[in-house]
């Protein structure tokens, strides 16, 4: 994907604090690209803290306040230009609902994720602050161009900064619940028939009880792969109900045929492990759950109103 020079510094400041994120276009789940965050830095020490410029809520309409912070009509509005703009190139449509429904979603998370930040002691420092204004003045070709793409986007310096700190306290937060996630877990090594009815299916289950051979079927419906699933742990396929079946066998046994939206499956396990190294795309949805947990949780434990109509 190619960005422009405006798109990719919208791009940055919106990725910054973008959450993980699963697509079920697939029996695995497949999260975002974004990069495995690393460990931060138990030593690290933030000192004066810079003074953000501020400005009364009666002079700005809201979009929402959480937990008595406000959000402002015109950082929801960026958000959605922000959002337009990453989705462009997505191969799934989005309607204008959903983005606004998703930038609205992506904004409070972000506050709660700032917030948690804060209680935890984490403090944006000027210098901070000029090391992220740098890095995105690289990107876009100096300071005068990113003058120029706020000034475009209608980004005055006290939004731009006020986006640009909630993004970089989010992502710390980020990391801080995902960093310890454990990398081994239960794991099994599955293969599967899928078939398209119902009838089809019974007539293979059959056979396989009268001893025909599993994987000779399955790359008769599948010549690419054969059926594999590959190695995977709880709570990683999309289709539930093929990994409750898959953990309850042991290796060498078959389910009984399973329906789902994919259609009829029936699936052998041929190999088990207690603990077994995750692989980078399971430890991403497994970081990706811890967050949406979090999340959901923090959010119970706030008070969010949507000022806006």
């Amino acid at each position: 994907m190619k960005f422009s020079q405006p798109v990719m510094i919208g791009f940055i400041l919106w990725a910054i604090s973008s959450s993980f994120s699963a697509c079920n276009g697939d029996l695995q789940s497949t999260p975002t690209d974004s990069p495995a965050p690393t460990a931060p830095s138990k030593t690290q020490a933030f000192t004066s803290p810079i003074t953000l410029p501020t400005t009364t809520p009666t002079e700005i309409p809201l979009i929402a306040v959480v937990n008595d912070e406000d959000i402002y009509l015109s950082d929801y509005i960026t958000e959605v230009f922000l959002l337009q703009m990453v989705l462009s190139d997505s191969e799934e449509e989005y309607s204008f609902e959903e983005i606004e429904e998703r930038a609205l979603d992506n904004l409070i998370n972000q506050v709660l994720l700032s917030q948690a930040a804060a209680e935890a002691g984490f403090i944006i420092t000027k210098k901070v602050l000029e090391v992220h204004i740098e890095d995105l003045a690289n990107q876009i070709g100096g300071y005068e161009a990113l003058a120029d793409w706020q000034a475009q986007h209608s980004f005055d310096e006290e939004g731009f900064l006020r986006a640009l700190s909630r993004s970089i306290a989010a992502a710390w937060q980020r990391d801080q619940i995902v960093t310890n996630i454990p990398t081994k877990a239960e794991q099994v090594l599955a293969q599967q028939i899928l078939v398209f009815d119902s009838s089809t299916a019974d007539l293979i289950y059959q056979q396989l009880q009268s001893g025909a051979d599993f994987a000779s079927i399955a790359f008769q419906y599948d010549p690419i792969t054969g059926g594999t699933l590959g190695w995977f742990p709880r709570n990683y396929l999309t289709l539930p109900e093929l990994e409750a079946s898959a953990f309850v066998l042991e290796p060498g046994q078959f389910s009984d045929v399973i329906s789902t939206s994919y259609g009829f499956h029936i699936i052998l396990v041929l190999d088990r492990e207690a603990q077994r190294q995750l692989s980078p795309d399971a430890l991403r949805v497994f970081q990706h759950n811890a967050l949406e947990n979090w999340l959901t949780d923090r959010k119970e434990q706030s008070e969010i109103t949507i000022t806006f109509p």
